[in-house]
């Protein structure tokens, strides 16, 4: 039992601190700060088609975008029509809402800042109102 101990513990220690470094590394990672469209509110959305304003951290290669689904999968899924920056902190997606809807999309790690670092996932969430 002693053996075990001797063995345990600095086995619980390393994994704490890995998990403490792993969370500085992601603090630092370049990510999604807001989307304009949503900061004072994620309720009765307008349906129809609408933008979507994505303000980065950082300056981000705008070569590389992309989208997954939310942790709900496909049938809360947030189809884009189209992406594009307006500059290099902001990029804008364009989309068709439906009424009366739950919206999940994570914008993915596919993004990247100027240094080819990839973005910390962010997952955008919201509900449209009815017609």
């Amino acid at each position: 039992m002693k053996n075990f101990l001797f063995v345990l513990i600095p086995c619980v220690l390393v994994i704490v601190l890995l998990s403490l470094a792993n969370r500085k590394v992601q603090e630092t990672l370049p990510t999604v700060l807001y989307i304009v469209e949503l900061q004072k509110t994620k309720e009765n959305i307008p349906s129809g088609k609408q933008r979507f304003h994505l303000q980065f951290s950082e300056p981000m290669d705008t070569k590389f975008s992309g989208f997954d689904y939310g942790p709900q999968g496909e049938k809360t899924a947030l189809f884009v029509d189209q992406f594009r920056f307006s500059d290099e902190q902001m990029g804008v997606i364009e989309v068709n809402l439906e009424p009366n809807r739950f919206y999940q999309l994570e914008v993915s790690t596919n993004f990247r800042n100027k240094e080819g670092v990839r973005i910390n996932p962010y997952l955008i969430e919201f509900r449209t109102g009815l017609k």
